[in-house]
């Protein structure tokens, strides 16, 4: 039998699943409020993590290697893309000519 203390945490719960849901489905609609000065208009690329998405989008690189492009700023000087890796194994050595900022989406 449940108590009083697991009722009202898996109602929270519950709650916050909700309110956390709700929130993910507003975070892909750009701001609609008045255009501000000097703010460029927000840019929303949808399905950014569905890999198997349309291949035409894929750039091949090396085999069972892929990058998709997703931002490309000539004033800003950078750009951002998504590498695709179909198979383990060691990146070769490399340089950058500046920062950059990476993360694993989907593996190790």
């Amino acid at each position: 039998m449940a108590t009083t203390t697991q009722i009202v945490t898996t109602i929270a719960n519950t709650s916050k699943n909700e309110e956390l849901k709700e929130r993910a489905d507003q975070a892909a609609v750009p701001y609609r409020g008045p255009r501000l000065p000097a703010v460029p208009d927000d840019l929303v690329v949808p399905g950014i993590f569905d890999s198997e998405c349309d291949e035409r989008l894929w750039v091949p690189q090396a085999p069972d290697v892929w990058f998709r492009p997703l931002l490309l700023s000539v004033s800003g000087s950078y750009f951002v893309n998504i590498l695709r890796v179909r198979r383990s194994g060691i990146l070769s050595r490399h340089r950058h000519a500046g920062c950059v900022h990476a993360t694993v989406l989907k593996g190790r």
